[in-house]
């Protein structure tokens, strides 16, 4: 990562909280300038991040792993539409999906019985209950380029992650991969609906 680059982490208190906590103790320190903000996704974060020095008129990389599949739709729907909104062309987004995590068949799987047990939660109601938004799709109206790929092309392809040959519907997730480009972006109006611009 560039020396002059800036990264800024959104999330709630008590998570920013654990995750200093674990890098203070192992003596982690960033390389480059890092600002936590302590918002909630479903308030106004934007007006957060803009308030904390953010650009809106640089290319920007977002990074959404493990963040959307516990979100209501509502929710979701904003974060990406206020992303699109803050990137400029040239910007990047990584974000992930598990398709169906909503179903029954998802939620009651014998897979995860044990789990309140083993982590204290039962790991598919700590994701959204809720029908899901087609993210990809919306994206791509907005002038987005994206690609997505199931989570184990890439756990196969470096030896780590859930094994592909066990019957986990957490196979379903999806790692996306969205790039803004100056023309793609021009030809669609925004996730909220407006013409395209860089000004926030």
């Amino acid at each position: 990562m560039p020396a002059e680059a800036r990264v800024f982490e959104i999330d709630r208190a008590d998570v920013l909280t654990f995750k200093t906590t674990v890098l203070d103790a192992v003596g982690a320190k960033a390389r480059v300038r890092c600002d936590r903000l302590v918002v909630d996704l479903a308030e106004d974060w934007d007006v957060a991040l803009l308030a904390a020095g953010f650009s809106a008129d640089r290319p920007t990389t977002w990074i959404a792993e493990g963040v959307l599949p516990y979100l209501p739709r509502p929710v979701e729907e904003r974060v990406l539409a206020l992303v699109d909104r803050l990137s400029a062309p040239g910007s990047h987004l990584g974000y992930e999906i598990v398709l169906g995590q909503e179903t029954a068949e998802f939620r009651n799987h014998d897979l995860y019985a044990g789990t309140p047990e083993a982590i204290g939660s039962h790991l598919p109601s700590l994701l959204d209950g809720g029908a899901r938004p087609d993210s990809a799709s919306a994206l791509r109206a907005a002038g987005w380029e994206v690609v997505e790929r199931p989570v184990a092309d890439y756990t196969v392809r470096y030896g780590r992650g859930p094994d592909p040959s066990v019957d986990d519907p957490i196979r379903q997730a999806r790692w996306g991969f969205a790039h803004k480009t100056e023309v793609s972006a021009q030809r669609a109006p925004d996730l909220l609906g407006r013409p395209w611009t860089t000004s926030a």
